[in-house]
């Protein structure tokens, strides 16, 4: 993944950036700053479909492959080409690392090791896919370990 510098000017450098990272490298996240985020998205409020560049600066690339079919893209769809991609990686069997699987997974299971008198905390995975299916918060739960 990347995270860019803190200069980025407008809703055009982040499409830019996004671009450059998507046809250059195998990069599955990207971390702007807050305020480069903040002035892009409120930018592309105004652009049709809220995408970042109407006119995506990749597309007078023509060294680029493919250049000329390059289409505008909102946060919402850049988020969503990113996870595809995500998930595409950590289907890849050579991808065999705990960092490196599919964040929204369907299952997941931790042995939780007991020790009386105590409480043991962990994530609840399936809070993830929940929240991407219907809003439902990401949280950590507990189990009271009695003997």
């Amino acid at each position: 993944g990347f995270q860019v510098v803190n200069t980025l000017v407008d809703s055009n450098d982040m499409d830019s950036a996004l671009w450059n990272m998507t046809l250059n490298t195998n990069a599955l996240f990207f971390e702007p700053y807050e305020t480069d985020a903040w002035r892009a998205r409120k930018q592309s409020a105004l652009n049709p479909g809220g995408v970042f560049s109407i006119s995506p600066s990749v597309k007078t690339e023509t060294a680029t492959s493919n250049y000329a079919s390059a289409t505008a893209k909102s946060g919402a769809t850049w988020n969503n080409l990113l996870l595809a991609r995500a998930k595409a990686f950590s289907a890849d069997p050579n991808r065999n690392n705990l960092y490196q699987v599919n964040p929204f997974a369907s299952e997941y299971s931790v042995p939780i090791v007991s020790a009386s008198a105590s409480t043991r905390y962990f994530f609840n995975s399936r809070a993830c896919n929940a929240y991407i299916a219907n809003g439902t918060p990401v949280r950590i739960n507990a189990i009271s370990v009695l003997n």
